[in-house]
């Protein structure tokens, strides 16, 4: 057995590594990282297929075929609701329900349906052409930061981040805000991200009414409020609202706030839903987009040859004109390129489901309510399904005329019902960003071993980037637009802050 002994085997179940006492396997996480790459290697080398495992909470862990079965299979929520989630909903909304995630403690089961319609119009709320006009926007911005830093090893991990916020922000309510409040909001999201992973342990032994009772205590001792972010959101959010609704006279919406004031429902209930599909969708648009950027950024500069096609590629499909829905059409090997990326670094490698009842995986039993860890990256690297699948290669995403084409053995988006709605918003963004960086700049590593970072700081990021890359103005580049933009939103936010007597988060 890979990793240790199975002591038991679960009545028609699958083998069970129970790990060290106390904590199981859970040590694993803490494992310097070049040890961690060894242990999944060899993990997915060989261990079964479907393994109940104590980390030290009880995980099923299932790869290769098996994840698309599950994938698949009805009985397995795609969104559990987790600790995690429940402390991330109340530190954002206010509430102790994601109506994003199956799972609710409420009656109201089919909130997650609305959620979804929700999300996905929160997506594609506007025309294409106007996405991508507001994507080529934000991108024109960040290309002004990297012309600071032309010539240099530069890190541009933190200010893609800001950029891809800006991009979600500019498409969900129309402006943006000024980078230093930017900064604190997305400081924000990641103290509550940091403290979320934190207390999801507390809170798997301790029932979340203590931690409400302890929140009370500490704002009575210090006056603080742990949910003080959520009322802030909260505000915030009805503040735009209603600005919106009493400015909003076209029939056809520029972006998503503009469709959900069009629509009729109570507004109440809209407030609810635009508070949770807001927080989720740009938070997640914006973590795999930039992944996917950084990820593909860093294998141009690994493989010349690789930008150098796709860089003769945009120029014959645009030249030095302007990105359009239309000429995205022409790039199929930038799109390869992309995919390729995501095949070997996918954003989210271990997206978790939760049985809603007792079911087969692999042709095992799986016990009501346990959490399943499925690994993506087992698929991407089965070399049944991708020849080779170790080595960086975009072709094998082009058809035999050379054009592009979604393999259905890629499961990074995932599969069925409840795919990620937000594929085609992904390779839009992604390819956007990338044509304009190699319309204007050549991107070479730091030095000659410079090596790709292969898992994240938490082990649920495949990282599959460099940390610094150096950025070349390339010959005959065309002149980068200066973009100017209504950042409203600035002053929106910081008036309904001094409104709550804070001054900062």
């Amino acid at each position: 057995m890979c990793l240790g002994i199975s002591l038991s085997i679960l009545p028609g179940g699958p083998p069970l590594y129970y790990g060290l006492p106390f904590i199981g396997y859970g040590f694993i996480l803490f494992l310097p990282k070049s040890w961690l790459r060894k242990v999944v290697d060899k993990y997915l080398e060989a261990a079964p297929d479907v393994v109940i495992v104590r980390m030290p909470f009880v995980f099923a862990v299932i790869k290769n075929d098996v994840v698309k079965e599950i994938q698949q299979n009805p009985d397995c929520l795609p969104r559990p609701r987790i600790n995690y989630t429940d402390f991330l909903s109340w530190f954002a909304t206010g509430t102790y329900d994601l109506s994003f995630c199956d799972g609710l403690r409420t009656s109201k089961t089919d909130q997650w349906q609305i959620s979804r319609k929700l999300g996905i119009a929160s997506v594609y709320a506007g025309p294409k052409s106007k996405m991508a006009q507001k994507m080529g926007h934000t991108a024109d911005a960040f290309l002004k930061k990297i012309e600071k830093h032309e010539g240099t090893d530069w890190d541009p991990r933190i200010p893609m981040m800001m950029s891809k916020y800006q991009e979600v922000i500019h498409l969900f309510f129309g402006s943006l805000f000024k980078e230093e409040d930017l900064n604190l909001y997305v400081r924000g999201v990641i103290i509550g991200t940091h403290m979320g992973l934190f207390l999801a342990f507390f809170f798997k032994f301790l029932p979340m009414g203590l931690f409400r009772a302890l929140n009370k205590l500490i704002k009575y001792v210090t006056g603080f409020d742990l949910g003080y972010p959520g009322d802030i959101y909260e505000q915030f959010l009805l503040r735009m609202y209603n600005e919106d609704k009493a400015s909003h006279t076209e029939s056809d919406s520029r972006d998503y706030l503009e469709a959900i004031t069009a629509s009729r429902k109570d507004p109440s209930e809209l407030i609810y839903y635009l508070r949770e599909v807001t927080y989720v969708s740009i938070h997640a648009a914006t973590h795999t987009t930039w992944h996917s950027m950084l990820s593909a950024l860093s294998m141009f500069a690994l493989y010349p040859e690789v930008q150098q096609r796709a860089a003769d590629e945009i120029q014959q499909a645009i030249g030095r004109g302007e990105v359009t829905t239309d000429s995205l059409d022409k790039l199929s090997y930038l799109k390869a390129v992309i995919s390729e990326t995501l095949r070997l670094y996918p954003a989210v490698p271990y997206p978790l489901r939760l049985t809603k009842r007792a079911t087969v995986a692999g042709g095992f039993q799986l016990p009501r309510k346990i959490t399943v860890l499925p690994l993506i990256i087992s698929e991407n690297m089965n070399p049944s399904r991708f020849v080779d699948p170790k080595e960086f290669r975009p072709e094998r995403f082009l058809d035999d005329k050379g054009k592009f084409f979604h393999d259905p053995n890629l499961g990074t988006f995932s599969r069925g019902k409840r795919a990620c709605p937000g594929r085609e918003f992904s390779y839009m963004s992604s390819s956007i960003y990338l044509t304009k960086i190699l319309q204007h700049f050549t991107v070479a590593p730091p030095s000659k071993n410079a090596k790709l970072s292969e898992i994240g700081a938490d082990f649920f990021t495949s990282a599959g980037r460099l940390d610094e890359l150096r950025f070349m103005r390339r010959e005959g580049a065309p002149p980068i637009r200066d973009v100017q933009f209504d950042t409203r939103l600035s002053t929106i936010f910081r008036e309904v802050i001094a409104a709550q007597g804070k001054k900062n988060i």
